[in-house]
């Protein structure tokens, strides 16, 4: 049977013969600038509340991994030892934390 198409050799050569848009002109990049006011996060608070979310996700994801007590998936109502049910707690407080941040942040309270 005969193919009329090029070979699988001649692939890169027809990509390259494309005429494709390069990226970084397909890409609007908003200047979003944030009022500062008493009530706005500081950068500082931002950061802080992300590294700690992050500590938080690590623990509880690498407790749930090594325990054999601990299951999670395929049941409607997750199992938890003692020390898993204390992470996964702290995870959902710093998930809700820094939740809280980052839309204060983006939207922060219009003063009246």
């Amino acid at each position: 049977m005969q193919n009329d198409t090029n070979p699988p050799c001649d692939l890169a050569g027809y990509i390259q013969r494309l005429k494709l848009q390069p990226l970084r002109e397909s890409i609007t990049i908003q200047n979003k600038t944030i009022p500062i006011t008493k009530n706005t996060p500081s950068v500082k608070l931002l950061a802080d509340v992300n590294a700690n979310w992050i500590l938080t996700r690590d623990n509880y994801l690498n407790h749930i991994m090594a325990c054999r007590l601990c299951v999670v998936a395929g049941l409607k109502q997750p199992r938890y030892c003692q020390v898993g049910e204390k992470y996964y707690q702290d995870y959902q407080c710093a998930t809700h934390e820094l939740i809280e941040c980052q839309q204060h942040s983006e939207n922060p309270p219009q003063n009246k």
